[in-house]
């Protein structure tokens, strides 16, 4: 398994740079507070992964493909 590795780590870069899905969509099963905003239950929400992980404060040199990161 050790030797598998740096094949998770060059999955999970790549997928990092371009995931496989564009956006993920959410739904709370009960009515939660997200710093003082209130969401109903079924409250649909639809998340964009792509800019965080291009994201410069959260990772140096973002664009560039690194899976040892």
């Amino acid at each position: 398994m050790r030797a598998l590795d740096l094949c998770e780590a060059v999955c999970t870069e790549a997928i990092r740079l371009h995931p496989i899905a564009p956006y993920m969509s959410f739904e709370p099963l009960e009515e939660v507070r997200l710093k003082g905003v209130r969401l109903p239950a079924g409250t649909k929400m639809f998340f964009l992964s792509r800019p965080s992980m291009l994201d410069a404060t959260k990772f140096s040199n973002p664009s560039y493909y690194d899976p040892m990161r």
